[in-house]
């Protein structure tokens, strides 16, 4: 951006600080949206290589950059980005209250993994992966309800390292975090079996943890050798597998330390009192609590709806739900011009997380359980109809085409983020009206040639107004 980041963003308190800059909390007075804004010198990256690099990947579990200001008196870059407000991998995996399983540690090691498979697709590699480059985009929600983010890709990224190895490096600390024992956890204490595998956890005690995510281990710490182990083949590995299916082993609660002890299913019904009894059942001699019409009537009294269950929804952070009229809103994208895919694809980087959220799911299940960030048409045509979509177009392969800029027929994040929302959502929501205070370079409460022109990075006004005029629309545009 040509502005200062000063007429863009208040900067607020201090997030964090590291090696090379710190991290301070900003809120767009465009959008009123909070981002996380990181200050670095100029001499810290000289070539500009962190910047190029970032402005490049589009991917779920990447943390995304919104916006670029460079301060030539101070010599400083600001870089907007995604604020992650469960902070770093260490601090919420310890602090995460009722304390995290391994299957815990499964739903995040899987969301890491897809974000370096991504890489590797690009031929890169991050070169840095730790737990502190590992961030939690929502602080009070469980790994199944929430989003794992990889940042930092500074000096070190880029460089053709095997990133395996350090990424078992990271499930091995986060294994121990999660099965160990926290200040006043009411779960029993893990004993390791005779030949069971252990981590080291919090204080040195060993913790006992499944037999698959042990050899995954193994397979991690090889692979700096073993080239030929990739993240595909961890992806695709039992762990996560077993882990879907619920079939990794979990610790049991226990009643001590002043927990409540529950009422056991196997007591006889002689052992509850005469005046609990009487209470629950009515005057037919019926029992209330075993009646599922009595239940189903009282549910709908309280206006209780049970939802569907949606497999394998939590691994993605929120149910998974497709946009409606996808298929019409991906022809209308095709059919759109340069300056409409532009207005659409502005809309994409300022939805909100409610918005945003069941969106970024359905991107994720269409990319499959082995993703690669990017949609293909064997993905929309395999997965399309189990998100509800009953027609998948026979000239799909024409309209990825048409819809992917680079034209290689594929959908990234971003670009399937803008089909999402569509024209008439974006002219009739909050979000138009963010678009709109952002496309208004210069505040004067229309937007001009001039402020397109601007935002686009294109010289050629005549050109952008060709494009308009195709569509109806004569220039300074208003929001009404």
């Amino acid at each position: 951006s040509g502005l200062p980041v000063q007429d863009v963003y208040e900067l607020k308190t201090s997030l964090g600080r590291g090696g090379v800059g710190r991290v301070v909390q900003g809120v767009c007075l465009r959008s009123q949206l909070t981002r996380a804004v990181k200050i670095t010198s100029r001499k810290s990256d000289p070539s500009g290589f962190e910047l190029s690099l970032m402005s490049k990947l589009d991917h779920p579990n990447v943390v995304r950059l919104f916006e670029t200001f460079i301060d030539e008196a101070r010599d400083e870059i600001h870089l907007a980005m995604e604020l992650c407000r469960g902070g770093a991998l260490p601090s919420y995996a310890r602090e995460f209250w009722p304390p995290l399983e391994e299957a815990a540690a499964a739903v995040i090691m899987w969301q890491l993994l897809g974000a370096v498979s991504y890489l590797h697709k690009q031929s890169l590699s991050h070169g840095d992966i730790c737990p502190a480059n590992v961030l939690m985009l929502h602080f009070d929600q469980p790994p199944e309800q929430n989003v794992t983010k990889l940042i930092d890709f500074g000096a070190h990224a880029g460089r053709r390292t095997h990133d395996l190895p350090s990424t078992g490096l990271v499930m091995r600390a986060l294994l121990g975090w999660c099965c160990g024992m926290k200040g006043s956890s009411l779960r029993e204490t893990p004993v390791a079996k005779k030949g069971q595998t252990t981590v080291y956890s919090e204080g040195g005690l060993g913790v006992p943890i499944s037999k698959q995510a042990a050899e995954l281990m193994s397979r991690f710490a090889s692979s700096e050798s073993d080239t030929s182990y990739t993240t595909e083949k961890a992806l695709c590995h039992n762990w996560f597998i077993r882990a879907r299916r619920g079939e990794v082993p979990v610790r049991k609660e226990t009643s001590k330390r002043g927990a409540k002890k529950s009422e056991d299913p196997k007591t006889p019904r002689s052992s509850r009192s005469a005046k609990e009894r009487a209470k629950s059942t009515d005057k037919g001699g019926k029992d209330k609590e075993s009646d599922p019409k009595q239940v189903k009537s009282a549910k709908a009294k309280l206006g209780e709806v049970e939802a569907a269950p949606v497999p394998e929804a939590g691994w993605f952070g929120s149910r998974a739900q497709l946009p409606r009229n996808f298929v019409a809103k991906l022809r209308a994208f095709c059919a759109a011009n340069s300056v409409s895919k532009a207005i659409l694809l502005v809309g994409a980087d300022f939805l909100g997380e409610d918005a945003l959220a069941p969106v970024r799911a359905a991107f994720q299940r269409l990319d499959g359980w082995c993703p690669d960030g990017l949609l293909t048409e064997d993905d929309l045509r395999r997965r399309l109809p189990k998100l509800g979509c009953k027609e998948v177009p026979k000239d799909l392969d024409r309209l990825l085409i048409e819809a992917d800029v680079d034209g290689v027929g594929v959908l990234d994040y971003t670009t399937f983020l803008g089909v999402a929302v569509g024209a008439q959502e974006l002219l009739s929501s909050q979000l138009g009206q963010r678009v709109f205070n952002v496309l208004d370079r210069d505040r004067d409460g229309v937007v001009s040639v001039s402020d397109l022109s601007a935002f686009l990075g294109r010289a050629d006004k005549e050109m952008i107004e060709t494009e308009l005029s195709n569509l109806g629309i004569k220039a300074p545009l208003t929001f009404e």
